[in-house]
C-alpha cells in the first residue's frame, strides 16, 4: 500500500513545554507515515521556547528525511 502523501496538524492554544511531548510525537508519526506535512499555526495562541525548538527539530527531521515540512499561519 504505497504511502499518503500530505498530512496537516493543526496546533491549537498555548504550545508550552508541558504539552511537547504530546505534539513532538504527533509529528514524528506524520513524518513516518507521509511524504509532506503541514503545520498550521493558525490557532496558537501562544509558545514557550520549547515550542519554538519543536519547530525547528521538526525541520531538521524533515531534512534528515527528505520530506516536505510546511509552517503556516502567525502567532
Amino acid at each position: 500500500m504505497p504511502k499518503a502523501k500530505s498530512k496537516e496538524i493543526v496546533w491549537e492554544g498555548d504550545i508550552y513545554i508541558d504539552r511537547a511531548a504530546d505534539f513532538r510525537n504527533e509529528l514524528l508519526k506524520a513524518f513516518d507515515k507521509y511524504e509532506e506535512i503541514h503545520l498550521s499555526l493558525e490557532k496558537v495562541t501562544d509558545f514557550d521556547i520549547a515550542g519554538i525548538q519543536l519547530i525547528f527539530a521538526s525541520h531538521k527531521e524533515a531534512l534528515l528525511r527528505n520530506k516536505t515540512f510546511v509552517i503556516t499561519g502567525t502567532i
